[in-house]
């Protein structure tokens, strides 16, 4: 009975595969399940609960990240880069900051860290290298610095120092999980262009802001903070800042990728 049950069920599993996903939901049973979970989600949003289905399909998305990031850590290195660009971006869409982002970017960042000690380079030794490097010494010199600062009595409280400090070693993260998995000359060229090509979108959405003004949305984004205004407009116009979180961000963005190429 249970050999019958084991085929049965390997036989299910099988069709289930083929239906869903080398069908791509184009089957009688894919459509099923697309039109139940249209009719789900017409029935809560007209019960005023449309938050659920959003919700559902973040918690698929990000569970479908997370798998990625850990069991395919050179793909997730590149979906986070791509989402560190687009970030804050959804929130100036919305027009007040509503969405808290950075902390999923950091998250997914410390799945790909760890994906890249459970899938990544088997070389032994390969983080030890790169630990004994002028610039790891020197950003781990930096990190240490930044750590000591707890005892600084002209720090007033840890409000502002324990997110600065974290995110300075989701950074220390990612330098680590970049140097484990781009570990030969074609990944670095594929890197490179990917980089290239991320800040040409970058910087031919601040020329559009430059040339065509921002988005109402946007400036709806700056005028919800008090004080960002006045910060922003120098000089008879508003700094841009593109998909990134502030001028400073894009300006620094902009001029390393223009040396970078230049070279």
């Amino acid at each position: 009975m249970s050999i019958l049950e084991n085929i049965s069920a390997d036989h299910f599993g099988r069709w289930l595969y083929r239906e869903i996903m080398q069908k791509r939901m184009i089957s009688p049973l894919g459509i099923a399940a697309l039109l139940l979970v249209s009719l789900v989600t017409g029935f809560l949003a007209a019960n005023d609960l449309f938050f659920v289905p959003l919700a559902a399909a973040a918690a698929l998305i990000g569970i479908v990240l997370v798998y990625v990031c850990l069991f395919k850590p050179l793909a997730g290195f590149y979906v986070t880069s791509l989402f560190a660009v687009f970030v804050f971006y959804p929130n100036h869409l919305i027009g007040r900051d509503l969405l808290p982002l950075s902390p999923v970017w950091e998250i997914l960042m410390l799945f790909t860290f760890l994906g890249s000690f459970l899938h990544g380079s088997k070389q032994i030794g390969n983080s030890g290298r790169l630990l004994n490097t002028m610039v790891s010494i020197v950003l781990m010199g930096y990190t240490f610095y930044l750590i000591a600062q707890v005892f600084n009595p002209n720090v007033p409280n840890l409000d502002a120092w324990f997110p600065s400090v974290r995110r300075w070693l989701v950074f220390m993260l990612m330098y680590v999980t970049a140097y484990r998995l781009i570990d030969s000359p074609e990944k670095v060229r594929f890197f490179v262009r990917f980089w290239v090509l991320t800040a040409l979108m970058i910087a031919a959405y601040g020329c559009y802001q430059q040339w065509f003004g921002l988005l109402p949305m946007e400036m709806n984004w700056i005028m919800s903070t008090p004080g960002s205004y006045e910060l922003l407009f120098q000089g008879g116009q508003i700094r841009k800042f593109s998909f990134l979180s502030d001028p400073a961000t894009f300006g620094m963005q902009s001029g390393a990728m223009a040396v970078f190429t230049a070279v």
